[in-house]
């Protein structure tokens, strides 16, 4: 099952069997500033720059979530990714159960102009592991995605 299994590290379009672009995102946006060409690199700033420039079908999951919380890539990665969390919202792709699914919930707006179907899939998914989850913990990421998940139901009812 997905969601017993750490996938930081196991490549993105493998795990979910959606087919993203061979192409990075910096080939299709052109944005030079994703490479982080500056010194004084802060390591967040050198992963976006290592995920830039793979191509999209070779992120692993961890990178694609670091993408979707940094909101790069929406264009591209919006339907792969809420396919994905509409079938595995609590997949660990990165650091913690679900943490996709809120990342992806944080830029809903986004996700539902660029993959209207899926991220409306998405959004009407079973999450109420994320109403729990709020309950037990005082984190603003999770509280913030709870507040974005009932603000996009609204939208799409």
């Amino acid at each position: 099952m997905l969601e017993d299994v750490n996938h930081a590290d196991s490549n993105f379009q493998e795990v979910s069997g959606e087919t993203l672009p061979a192409s990075s995102i910096l080939s299709l946006t052109g944005d030079q500033h994703l490479i982080g060409l500056h010194p004084g690199k802060t390591g967040l700033e050198a992963r976006v720059a290592a995920a830039a420039v793979l191509p999209l079908n070779q992120l692993t999951c961890g990178q694609v979530r670091l993408l979707v919380g940094q909101q790069i890539g929406l264009r591209w990665l919006a339907k792969p990714v809420a396919a994905f969390c509409a079938q595995h919202s609590q997949a660990q792709c990165d650091i913690f159960p679900g943490d996709l699914t809120i990342n992806a919930l944080r830029a809903w707006e986004t996700f539902l102009e660029y993959a209207p179907n899926e991220t409306r899939k998405m959004i009407s998914a079973d999450l109420s592991w994320l109403v729990d989850d709020v309950a037990e913990t005082s984190d603003g990421l999770f509280e913030e995605a709870l507040q974005n998940l009932y603000a996009a139901r609204a939208v799409i009812q």
